[in-house]
This record gives structure tokens, C-alpha cells and sequence, in this order.
């Protein structure tokens, strides 16, 4: 039993790495602000495996992560007791949009070739470029 736990944490932590990046825009679409999308997407991959018993194999994976991320925006707007920039509704359906697109247009090859580019650059050099973000909305 231990090791079917195990077993399914490490299939939703590899969904969730195949994924991240769509769980944090989708996230960042609806509060705007980089500080808040990081913490809301680690409340929501920690959420995620947490719960991970729930997720049905046979279920697809990402409409439910983004149901989770739902959840937690909307929890993050009422701790936060700022008004909802967007409708919960709109939320929902940029979740559905969001997980049509990823399914449509899987990660890039573009964005893989970044990725290995990045990952042969001196450290200090790629500390520098991840520390630079867009300003927030």
C-alpha cells in the first residue's frame, strides 16, 4: 500500500513538472502579480500532492490542477479581502481555455532549446536572468 502511495505522488510530481508552467500563467492571468502567482502555485502543488488519492488515473490531469488552482485563487482574494479582479467565472473558463491550449500546443520545442541553453550558462549568469521578471499587471 506504502509503495502505490509513493507510486502515484511521483506520477502527479511528474505531471505537475510537465505542467508547472501552465498551472503558474494560468495562476499569474488572474492575480497578477508574480509574488502572488509563486505562492499560490506552491499552495497549489502542494495541495495537489497532498491530495493525491483523489486523482483518478483515468481522470485527465490537467483540468483538475487547474480546478485546484481555482480554488486556491479564490481563497488567496478572500484571505487577502482585495476584490476579485475577474469574474469566478471567467476564472473557470480561463482554466478550461488554458488546459485546451496545453493540450493543443504541448511545451515547445523552442522553449526546450531555451531551457538547455540556459541550463550550460555560468551560474551567476543564470541566477541574474531568473531574477529578472516582467513588472507585474
Amino acid at each position: 500500500m506504502e509503495s502505490q502511495t509513493s507510486e502515484r505522488q511521483d506520477h502527479l510530481a511528474r505531471l505537475l513538472m510537465q505542467h508547472r508552467t501552465s498551472l503558474y500563467g494560468y495562476i499569474l492571468s488572474c492575480v497578477c502579480k508574480h509574488s502572488d502567482a509563486e505562492d499560490i502555485l506552491q499552495t497549489v502543488l502542494v495541495a495537489i500532492i497532498e491530495s493525491g488519492d483523489r486523482f483518478q488515473e483515468n481522470r485527465e490531469f490537467l483540468p483538475w490542477a487547474f480546478e485546484v488552482a481555482r480554488r486556491r485563487i479564490l481563497n488567496h482574494f478572500s484571505r487577502s479581502k482585495r476584490e476579485l479582479p475577474v469574474d469566478p467565472g471567467l476564472i473557470a473558463r480561463l482554466a478550461e481555455a488554458a488546459g485546451r491550449l496545453e493540450e493543443a500546443q504541448p511545451t515547445s520545442s523552442y522553449r526546450t532549446a531555451l531551457l538547455a541553453c540556459l541550463d550550460r550558462l555560468p551560474d551567476p549568469s543564470r541566477q541574474v536572468i531568473r531574477r529578472k521578471r516582467p513588472t507585474d499587471c
